[in-house]
C-alpha cells in the first residue's frame, strides 16, 4: 500500500515540476516556451490516469462509494487524454520537435487526414505569381502520389479561421499569421505546429534606412522626425522597427512621427508595396528614415537617391 502511495507522490511530482518548468519559461520568454506547454499537458493528462488509478487501488471498494471522490476523480482524469489536443497528436508534435525538420513530401503525408481524403492547404493570394506557385504544388505533389488541392483567400485572418475551424489541414502562413493561430488555437485548448519554412524566408532582416546626403547619422537624430513604414499589419516594414525604434527610446506619435503606407491591409506585407511607397517618402524628402525589409533596400537605391 505505501508503494503505491509513493508512486501516486512521484507521479504528482514530476507533474508539478514540468508544470513549474513550463510557467518559468513562459514567463521568461523561452523559446522552448510552447513546447513545453505541449509536453505539460501531455504529462499531466498521462499521470492523472496513472494516479487516479493508483487512487482506486489503495482505496478498495470504498473507492466506489461518490461521498469518497475518489472515482470521481479517476473520470475526469481520462478526459485530459480525451480531450483535444490528444496525448497522441501532442507526442506527435513533440516528437517532431524532437526530431528535427522532415523533407516536406514526409510532413504532408503525415497531416490528420482520412485515407484517400485530398489534402486542402490555404495560402493568400497576395499576388497573380501565387497561383502558378500552388498549381506547381498541386502537380508536383500529384506526381508523386499525394491527393492534393488549395484554397485561397484574401487575407491572412480568413485563413486563420479556415486552419482552427477544420476548413483547411494546413496554412501556408505569414508569420504574423502564424503567431496569431498559434495564440487563437492555445486560448481554444488546441494546438498547431510549423510544418516547414522557405530556405528564402531564413535570416531575412528589418533596416531604417536614410538618404546618404541627409543629416540622419544615428537612430537618436530621428528624434522629432518622420519615419515612413509599410502597411500597419507588415511586421518587416512595420512591427518589428517600430518595436525596434521604441526600445530606443523613440516611440511612435510621441518622439516621432510615422508616415504609414496602408497598401493592401490583411496580407500582412506580402506584396512589398507599402515598403515601396515608404522608400519613395524617403527619396522624395518627406520622411527622414524608411523602414524596409533589408532584400528592398537594393530596390530602393534605385529611385533616384543613394541610401545608407
Amino acid at each position: 500500500m505505501r508503494a503505491y502511495i509513493a508512486r501516486m507522490r512521484i507521479k504528482t511530482d514530476l507533474a508539478r515540476s514540468l508544470l513549474l518548468d513550463t510557467i518559468d519559461a513562459a514567463r521568461s520568454g523561452r523559446e522552448d516556451a510552447m513546447l513545453k506547454v505541449l509536453e505539460v499537458k501531455a504529462a499531466a493528462g498521462e499521470l492523472s490516469t496513472e494516479v487516479t488509478d493508483l487512487g482506486m487501488r489503495v482505496c478498495g471498494g470504498a473507492a466506489f462509494r461518490k461521498e469518497v471522490g475518489v472515482e470521481r476523480h479517476f473520470r475526469d482524469s481520462r478526459a485530459a487524454t480525451a480531450m483535444a489536443p490528444t496525448a497522441d497528436v501532442l507526442y506527435g508534435f513533440i516528437g517532431r520537435a524532437a526530431c528535427g525538420p522532415a523533407p516536406l513530401l514526409t510532413l504532408l503525408r503525415e497531416v490528420d487526414c482520412d485515407v484517400g481524403e485530398t489534402l486542402v492547404p490555404g495560402a493568400v493570394a497576395y499576388d497573380p505569381k501565387v497561383v502558378t506557385i500552388w498549381e506547381g504544388f498541386r502537380r508536383y505533389l500529384g506526381a508523386r502520389g499525394l491527393a492534393f488541392d488549395y484554397v485561397l483567400y484574401s487575407n491572412y485572418e480568413s485563413q486563420v479561421d479556415a486552419l482552427l475551424s477544420g476548413n483547411v489541414q494546413v496554412a501556408w502562413n505569414s508569420p504574423l499569421a502564424w503567431l496569431n493561430a498559434e495564440r487563437r488555437a492555445f486560448a481554444d485548448g488546441l494546438a498547431v505546429s510549423a510544418l516547414c519554412m522557405r530556405d528564402t524566408d531564413l535570416d531575412n532582416r528589418s533596416v531604417i534606412v536614410s538618404r546618404a546626403a541627409d543629416s540622419v547619422r544615428s537612430l537618436a537624430d530621428l528624434r522629432g522626425r518622420t519615419v515612413a513604414v509599410g502597411a500597419t499589419d507588415s511586421p518587416q516594414a512595420t512591427l518589428i522597427p517600430l518595436a525596434h525604434l521604441a526600445r530606443q527610446g523613440l516611440r511612435a506619435g510621441i518622439d516621432i512621427e510615422v508616415l504609414r503606407h496602408e497598401v493592401l491591409a490583411g496580407l500582412h506585407g506580402d506584396h512589398v508595396g507599402g515598403e515601396r511607397q515608404a522608400a519613395e517618402s524617403l527619396v522624395a524628402g518627406e520622411a527622414a528614415a524608411a523602414c524596409l525589409h533589408g532584400g528592398t533596400t537594393g530596390r530602393s537605391s534605385k529611385m533616384g537617391s543613394s541610401t545608407r
